[in-house]
């Protein structure tokens, strides 16, 4: 849970980052079919919601 948590605040702080870069960090700790998927959607619903409610 904490990996998606670091996700989740990093994808909005640095939208410049290269996804695949960051994406590298996160499948060395879990794989990245289990990892990546749920982690992107969670991404985008936060997202909007940051956006939504700003």
């Amino acid at each position: 849970m904490n990996v998606i948590a670091v996700v989740i605040t990093a994808k909005p702080d640095e939208p410049e980052s290269p996804p695949g870069h960051f994406e590298s960090d996160v499948t060395s700790k879990m794989s990245p079919t289990a990892m990546a998927i749920p982690a992107r959607g969670i991404t985008i619903q936060l997202s909007a919601m940051i956006c939504h409610f700003s």
